[in-house]
Order: structure tokens, then C-alpha cells, then sequence
């Protein structure tokens, strides 16, 4: 999957076309179980930290306007911060209820 996002990198700062045609597959997943699913987004995300931290990456940002980098932050690392920072908030809201619950303060009291 990284080396499809680096061809894409070398085409984009070549400045060329690249047409895009979208294929519909029945029956190709295979990931029926949590493990399987939660190995593929490891694999994924390790594939995306190379590929944010490449050289390539660093040069097509500097030939992209405000409005392709904004584009490029949210659909890249944006998107781990955002999972990071939802997965802390959950955290953060048990504790919080067990704490008030503990102390007896609950929403009618």
C-alpha cells in the first residue's frame, strides 16, 4: 500500500495525470475477526508513519498550496491525532464518572 502512495507522490510532483477508476468487489475482505481487523490498522499506520516521515512527503508539501496542505494534514496525520485524542477523552470521561460516582455526585444531586 505505501509504495501505491509514493507512485502517487512521483506523479503529483512530476506534475502529470493519472486517471482514477473505481472498482467494486463482492466478497474481498478478509477480516471477519477484531485480531485480524486491529493487525491490518497496525500494518496500515506503520505504513503511513514512513510515509510521513519521507523525503517525498517533505517535497510535495513545499509545492502544494494552503488549501492541498490542509487537505493533506486531514486525511494524513490528522486522522491518528484525532483517534488519539477520542481514545483519551473516553478514558478520561470513565474515570471521571467512577470518580463522581465514588463521591456521590450524581447528575440529580
Amino acid at each position: 500500500l505505501s509504495e501505491d502512495i509514493f507512485a502517487g507522490y512521483n506523479v503529483r510532483m512530476r506534475e502529470e495525470a493519472s486517471p482514477h477508476i473505481d472498482a467494486l468487489e463482492f466478497e474481498k475482505g478478509r477480516e471477519a475477526t477484531f485480531n485480524a481487523a486491529s493487525n491490518f490498522f497496525s500494518k496500515i499506520s506503520g505504513g503511513s508513519i514512513s510515509v510521513i516521515r519521507s523525503r517525498d512527503n517533505h517535497l510535495l508539501c513545499d509545492r502544494i498550496g494552503i488549501l492541498h496542505s490542509l487537505s493533506f494534514y486531514f486525511t494524513s496525520v490528522s486522522f491518528y491525532v484525532s483517534n488519539l485524542l477520542v481514545d483519551y477523552t473516553i478514558y478520561l470521561y470513565v474515570i471521571l464518572f467512577i470518580l463522581f460516582s465514588l463521591a456521590g455526585l450524581g447528575p440529580g444531586e
